[in-house]
């Protein structure tokens, strides 16, 4: 059901394609000169694909909520309706993804194996998008959702080495930058682009996203239980 909906919205599928592109394009044009991947190039890839899961996901929720409380009624199970979102979405987020690797591979000189180097890039949109399942799970319009879609995504990048020097990561700071799924996403790639990779270390680096995904798809699955006990 949850597809034909997307498919019977022509308008909305477009922008969910057109955005990977139009991303890949930029960065593309930003770090042509440079010629290679760099730590930053990587970070960036890295955030994009963060930013396309979480849009995506933050108001497929919120949109239908009285349809999903109608449903409940006629004991709609709640993990199976979370897991129609994430299976739909997933698939976008892999075109996505694909699209803004083809085309920045065509442009950039991207170091390691390209296969790893793809399914971290899904990995870090797969997080994304159960990220933007929880916040369309707790808000009550999808305006809400987009709005503080930022909030979420920001976070991503503050928390960051590249941006903060790891000796001032420390105390509190160091704790939420290892919960940020950036931190692993770019550790994956860091390992993927060296000339003699563990892959022991690339395989846990990809396996701490998995798991961070399978955390935020649980507290949907959560929020939207507390939710009905509230409409009770």
């Amino acid at each position: 059901r949850y597809l034909d909906v997307l498919l019977g919205s022509p308008g909305s599928s477009i922008l969910f394609l057109i955005q990977a592109p139009l991303i890949a394009f930029c960065i593309s044009l930003a770090f042509n000169g440079v010629g290679q991947a760099t730590s930053t190039f990587h970070y960036v890839l890295i955030i994009s694909a963060i930013w396309m899961g979480c849009v995506n996901a933050c108001q497929e929720i919120v949109k239908e909520r009285a349809i999903y409380q109608r449903e409940r009624i006629f004991d709609l199970n709640i993990l199976s309706y979370v897991y129609s979102k994430l299976k739909i979405l997933s698939i976008f987020g892999f075109i996505q993804c694909l699209t803004l690797f083809l085309i920045v591979n065509h442009f950039i000189h991207l170091k390691g194996n390209i296969i790893f180097f793809f399914f971290t890039l899904f990995l870090a949109c797969l997080g994304g998008i159960t990220l933007g399942l929880i916040l369309s799970a707790l808000v009550n319009s999808p305006d809400k959702a987009l709005m503080l879609a930022p909030v979420l995504t920001i976070p991503q990048i503050v928390f960051s080495e590249l941006l903060i020097p790891e000796k001032y990561l420390t105390s509190t700071a160091g704790l939420v930058e290892k919960l940020m799924l950036s931190k692993w996403a770019q550790l994956a790639l860091e390992e993927i682009a060296k000339n003699s990779p563990s892959y022991l270390e690339i395989v846990k680096d990809l396996s701490i996203l998995l798991l961070f995904s399978v955390l935020y798809l649980t507290l949907t699955a959560f929020i939207l239980k507390l939710t009905d006990r509230f409409a009770k």
